[in-house]
């Protein structure tokens, strides 16, 4: 059984109460490519005026989803 608080002002990644060192979280890299693709979409529906817009290659669910969703909120603003 490990004992202690995990804690060491020397160190800039504390270390948990068996002294291993936590690990500091990694970016995401599919939320950051992601979000640079819905600016895309985000970009293409607003030079389209429409929910008309290609799917972006590579990102087909994200494109999906977004055309779907874009497409029921211009629907709800039409009723």
């Amino acid at each position: 059984m490990c004992h202690g608080d995990g804690l060491d002002d020397r160190e800039p990644l504390p270390r948990n109460a068996c002294g291993l060192r936590e690990t500091a979280p990694k970016p995401d890299v599919k939320v950051a490519a992601s979000g640079s693709r819905i600016a895309m979409l985000r970009a293409e529906a607003l030079s389209a005026q429409s929910g008309r817009i290609d799917a972006i290659s590579g990102a087909t669910y994200t494109s999906e989803a977004y055309i779907q969703s874009l497409q029921a909120a211009l629907d709800k603003v039409h009723r």
